[in-house]
């Protein structure tokens, strides 16, 4: 990287290439074993789509895994909603769990954002017996990616299809400035219960931008009690069941809105909820 950096060429490679940090990476390979990768295959299949070497056609051979469609309507949490607020990994997995459900209650694909840079808890986050994060990118483009907890057999989080920030890097460009709408994530809210429709409007009881992608910025306040987006409550997951206040409404929304395979959203919630990394 170093020597093409000088040169001009990292400009020049693939994005793939510039991904895995890897000029010139290409080996011919039948099958990848990740025999060392002790997290199951959901785990490993969270790896190879942080590298970018995942191929999404694969996710077709089981259906019933997922529970989000794949629509380019996206959420994305803006660089800066995590400058406060988080102190471990359990905290950006609330952060996580929240931006998530976020997602599915509002119809969109989450935008999730890297790990930051500097903190102690992130640098612990990618060692291998901790596996949570994992960097990829080079250079100006490096960053520490979030890996959902992982299970053996079961998808938890990772049925819960979002994009990671440097994917949506890469097709923001072509993203007309119209498309995109930024709002503060703490003018959002959880309605009423006595209020008749959407469960998430906007504070002033309004809906929520449609425009294809919508930006949380912080500005304002993120969230409560200096959490991002902490005013999305999640404890009712800590039992993993929907006898909660909370996620007895969130469930018949989610039914509402077409989504199948709940149990996966009820095991995500749980995970994230319940971590103590």
């Amino acid at each position: 990287f170093r020597s093409l950096d000088r040169t001009g060429g990292w400009g020049s490679l693939s994005p793939l290439e510039q991904r895995l940090c890897m000029p010139g990476f290409r080996v011919p390979t039948v099958m990848v074993h990740m025999a060392g990768l002790r997290n199951g295959q959901w785990g490993r299949r969270g790896v190879m789509r942080a590298f970018g070497v995942w191929h999404e056609e694969a996710d077709k051979v089981a259906p019933e895994t997922w529970v989000s469609p794949r629509t380019d309507r996206l959420l994305v949490a803006g660089p800066d909603m995590l400058r406060a607020g988080l102190a471990s990994m359990s905290d950006f997995d609330a952060f996580a769990a929240r931006l998530l459900l976020l997602g599915l209650l509002l119809g969109r694909r989450v935008v999730m954002p890297p790990l930051p840079k500097d903190a102690r808890w992130a640098e612990r986050a990618i060692e291998p017996r901790h596996l949570r994060a994992i960097e990829v990118g080079c250079g100006p483009d490096k960053q520490r990616v979030w890996l959902p907890m992982p299970h053996f057999k079961e998808p938890w989080c990772s049925g819960v299809d979002f994009l990671y920030e440097i994917d949506y890097r890469a097709v923001a460009p072509s993203i007309p400035p119209s498309d995109v709408s930024h709002i503060a994530a703490a003018s959002l809210r959880v309605a009423p219960e006595s209020a008749a429709g959407a469960l998430i409007t906007m504070s002033d009881g309004a809906t929520p931008p449609a425009s294809r992608v919508l930006v949380l910025n912080a500005a304002g306040g993120g969230g409560g009690g200096g959490s991002p987006l902490g005013w999305l409550p999640i404890d009712d997951w800590k039992r993993n069941e929907w006898k909660g206040p909370f996620a007895r409404r969130v469930r018949p929304a989610l039914e509402a809105a077409g989504l199948e395979n709940l149990r996966i959203v009820r095991d995500c919630m749980h995970s994230l909820a319940t971590s103590r990394d």
